[in-house]
């Protein structure tokens, strides 16, 4: 993922004074309603498109012909969009990889079916962003999450561990927000909020606010930094199966 993000901390920033309250005066039901809406917006604008900050390139190596959804080591997959040989970046002519979708991952099938490593285009899997506040004496266990104030962010656990700060990388991963998507997550947030409160026609301002500053980032990723986000790929068979 890209390193241009930001924290939770900052979206709440930008997010609260829209509803009239500042940050610090949010009663908890508050900080839950947008925190709910939030994970709504995150969720429509990361699988709008394919941006680069949330999607990847890299080498996986399939177990009994499979690619899981989730490796131990590795960013946990949602989409998974081409599947190559060797590196399309570094080869003139790739082959495309026929796989199937299946319950615990991609299926390499026929005469791709193999064991050996291979070079997957892919989705990260979307955050959930949720958990109290770190708390020193608590023993967490690994997929818990929480809320460490002092950086303004989410992680969750991949070590257990108590009294372990957020900020140890041994024991913890930090749950950011890509710089791109705060805008979109911002107005459309917020009109859900106005939405719940019964401001329909206000809420549709602030969806088309929202609708644009989804464009904007299309138009600066297509345009100025001259990534396609919607390549025209084969991608997989059309048969499933749920083994």
């Amino acid at each position: 993922m890209s390193n241009r993000t930001v924290t939770y901390d900052r979206f709440l920033n930008r997010v609260a004074p829209l509803t009239g309250v500042q940050k610090a005066d949010l009663n908890a039901d508050d900080k839950l309603s947008l925190l709910s809406f939030f994970n709504k917006a995150i969720r429509n604008i990361w699988e709008y498109a394919r941006w680069p900050d949330v999607c990847t390139i890299e080498t996986r190596t399939p177990s009994s012909n499979v690619i899981a959804w989730a490796q131990s080591g590795q960013t946990a997959i949602e989409s998974v969009f081409a599947i190559w040989d060797v590196d399309p970046h570094g080869t003139t002519a790739p082959d495309l990889q026929k796989y199937d979708i299946i319950t615990s991952g991609v299926k390499l099938v026929g005469d791709d079916a193999t064991t050996s490593a291979v070079y997957v285009w892919y989705r990260h899997q979307v955050p959930d962003y949720y958990g109290d506040t770190y708390s020193a004496s608590t023993t967490y266990a690994i997929g818990d999450q929480v809320w460490y104030a002092t950086t303004g962010d989410y992680y969750v656990n991949i070590a257990a561990s108590t009294g372990t700060v957020p900020t140890n990388t041994s024991f913890w991963t930090r749950l950011t927000i890509p710089f791109r998507f705060v805008d979109y997550c911002v107005q459309a947030t917020y009109a859900d909020w106005l939405r719940a409160d019964g401001q329909a026609q206000k809420a549709a301002i602030h969806d088309g606010a929202a609708e644009d500053a989804l464009n904007k980032e299309l138009d600066r990723l297509e345009r100025e930094e001259g990534y396609q986000t919607q390549p025209q790929v084969a991608t997989h068979l059309s048969n499933y199966d749920n083994t």
